[in-house]
C-alpha cells in the first residue's frame, strides 16, 4: 500500500511538472522595444506581433533596432528623434528591401542637387534598383574605379550626378559587388569581413546628404 501511494505521489508530481511547463511555454513574453517602435507599431499592426529584439550600434541621425516577429518577419527600424523613419526587411537569401518609409521629396534642394551634380560621371552599373512604397526609386550602384581613397567631395558629387541622372531618391554607392552582398547581408559580412570596405557613400533618403 506504501509502495502505492508513492507510486501515486511521484505520478501527481510528474503531471503538475507538465502543466508548469506548458504554461511557461504558452506565455507570452513582451520584448523591450524601443519607445519609437513600439509607437509605430501599435498604428501598424500589419507587420505582425514582436517576439524578440536585438539591439544593433545607432546609425548617424539616431538608433537602430532589430525586431523578429511570430509570423517569421525580420524587420530593422532606423529612428530619428524617436520616430521610425524606414522600416527594411531581411530575406532568407540575404537580401534587405525597404518597406516602410517616411521620406519627404523636400528633404533633397533641387537648386542643391543641381549644383553638386556638376562633374563627368564614371562607367557605373546599376546593381538592382528599388521601388519605394512612399513613392520614388533607390538604386544600388557599382564604380569599380572609385574607391574610399578618392576624395570625398569627387564622390559627393559623383553620387548626385547619378541621382539626377537616374531620377532616383536614394541611393547607394560601392566600388565592389561583395561590398553591395556584405551591406545587405549580415552572414556575408560575417564570412567576409573586408568585403564592406568597398562601401563608398550614399545619399540619404531622410535628409537628401551624402552621407560617407
Amino acid at each position: 500500500m506504501k509502495k502505492i501511494i508513492i507510486i501515486f505521489i511521484i505520478i501527481v508530481m510528474i503531471i503538475a511538472y507538465m502543466l508548469f511547463l506548458k504554461s511557461t511555454n504558452n506565455k507570452r513574453v513582451s520584448p523591450i522595444l524601443l519607445s519609437g517602435v513600439h509607437t509605430f507599431l501599435e498604428t501598424h499592426k500589419e507587420f505582425g506581433q514582436p517576439i524578440r529584439v536585438q539591439s544593433i550600434p545607432d546609425w548617424e541621425k539616431g538608433k537602430r533596432e532589430r525586431v523578429h516577429f511570430k509570423n517569421g518577419r525580420n524587420l530593422l527600424f532606423y529612428l530619428k528623434d524617436d520616430i521610425v523613419v524606414t522600416v527594411y526587411e531581411d530575406f532568407i537569401k540575404g537580401e534587405r528591401k525597404i518597406i516602410w518609409d517616411n521620406y519627404s521629396s523636400d528633404a533633397i534642394d533641387a537648386k542643391n542637387v543641381e549644383r553638386k551634380a556638376d562633374i563627368t560621371i564614371p562607367k557605373y552599373t546599376i546593381i538592382e534598383r528599388i521601388e519605394l512604397i512612399a513613392g520614388g526609386k533607390h538604386a544600388d550602384i557599382l564604380l569599380p574605379s572609385i574607391t574610399r581613397e578618392t576624395k570625398i567631395d569627387i564622390r559627393k558629387r559623383i553620387a548626385f550626378a547619378i541621382l539626377k541622372k537616374e531620377k532616383l531618391r536614394s541611393l547607394t554607392m560601392f566600388s565592389t559587388r561583395e561590398a553591395f552582398n556584405a551591406s545587405y547581408s549580415i552572414s556575408y559580412a560575417e564570412q567576409h569581413p573586408g568585403a564592406i570596405d568597398g562601401y563608398i557613400g550614399a545619399i540619404s533618403m531622410h535628409t537628401g546628404e551624402f552621407e560617407d
